[in-house]
């Protein structure tokens, strides 16, 4: 299962933006592949987005993770523009929060070590 919090992210952003027609496949509506993420809350207080393929079920993959909370799901989509996220995750009774793109972009920008 990938998870994206490597020394190497912050490269894949930058190979992906200079490729647009990759970029800007998915959103809403699209049938093509997504990327789905679960927001929780780590043992520090700070908010950890991972990063999960859209085949596995929000519900299968939280319960292989120790932290206690979720702070948001949903899809997230790497743009032109930058990174994207929208929708929800019923199955967790959440959604997708105005700053989690901010947060994912940061994480992949600056992944920790």
């Amino acid at each position: 299962m990938p998870i994206i919090c490597n020394e190497h992210a912050g490269n894949i952003v930058r190979e992906l933006k200079q490729l647009p027609a990759l970029a800007s496949i998915g959103g809403p509506h699209h049938k093509g592949p997504k990327m789905k993420y679960i927001m929780f809350e780590d043992f520090s207080g700070d908010p950890l987005p991972i990063l999960i393929p859209n085949r596995i079920g929000y519900l299968e993959f939280r319960e292989q993770i120790p932290y206690t909370k979720v702070l948001s799901a949903g899809y997230v989509q790497l743009r032109p523009t930058g990174v994207t996220c929208h929708g929800e995750a019923k199955e967790l009774n959440t959604a997708v929060r105005e700053e989690d793109a901010e947060i994912i972009s940061e994480k992949l920008e600056a992944p920790e070590y």
